[in-house]
């Protein structure tokens, strides 16, 4: 997937101000490099019981699974698995989480165009998620994640 088009000779073509801001990024340690299952334990910013949802949505992937793959579990069997009460507290809590892990699992990781330009990606984990109210969730993660969680 090719993020610019370069075009020489335009302003599209290399700009030396573009050039410092990504070096200057790409140096700095404030963004994500995950590998693997590491990809879970990258968002600090998490309190406890939001990592363990974002921990109990990694559960869903198998190693034959597809970058575009929806998942799908009722609100119940994840208060279930929490050891909840079934209580419009515990679906509160839970969809509060879940808010939280699409507000805040931002992801900037590095990347190189075929072309050799580097640059930074900005996306997020979390492609799609869904609160129905007959307590349906359903989540995909960004396929521009899938290398990190699809390993």
């Amino acid at each position: 997937m090719m993020l610019f088009k370069k075009v020489s000779g335009c302003r599209y073509g290399k700009n030396k101000k573009a050039q410092k801001a990504v070096s200057g990024l790409l140096s700095r340690q404030d963004y994500l490099v995950v590998q693997g299952n590491d990809l879970a334990k990258s968002f600090g910013g998490l309190k406890s019981f939001e990592q363990r949802v974002l921990d109990y949505c990694f559960s869903f992937v198998s190693e034959n699974d597809t970058a575009d793959k929806m998942y799908e579990v009722s609100m119940l069997e994840v208060i279930r698995h929490f050891g909840l009460s079934a209580s419009g507290n515990s679906y509160q809590r839970v969809a509060k989480a879940l808010k939280t892990l699409n507000e805040n699992t931002a992801l900037y990781l590095p990347k190189t165009l075929p072309s050799g330009e580097r640059g930074i990606l900005m996306t997020q984990l979390f492609d799609t998620l869904f609160f129905g109210e007959a307590g349906m969730v359903q989540f995909r993660f960004s396929p521009n994640a899938a290398p990190s969680y699809l390993i």
